[in-house]
């Protein structure tokens, strides 16, 4: 059982990493369209680099987490 409570708290960390670097996305993106119509090109590539990379982190998070939760059901059979 102390395997499947770390898994669980596990998946449970990762939601709310997750959570967190949605709310960081929409944030920015929310700057960038405030933004946009100043000639800030660098700062605005940069956030728009943000976005992609922590969007990338949240699919790879997303993923980690689904495989942790299919272990939960194989240690649950």
């Amino acid at each position: 059982m102390p395997k499947l409570d770390n898994i669980k708290e596990k998946i449970a960390l990762f939601k709310w990493i997750i959570g967190i670097m949605i709310a960081i996305v929409i944030a920015i993106a929310g700057w960038v369209l405030n933004k946009f119509q100043i000639n800030e090109n660098v700062l605005i590539s940069i956030a728009l680099a943000v976005m992609v990379l922590l969007s990338i982190i949240s699919i790879l998070l997303f993923r980690k987490i689904i495989a942790l939760i299919d272990e939960v059901a194989k240690i649950k059979k």
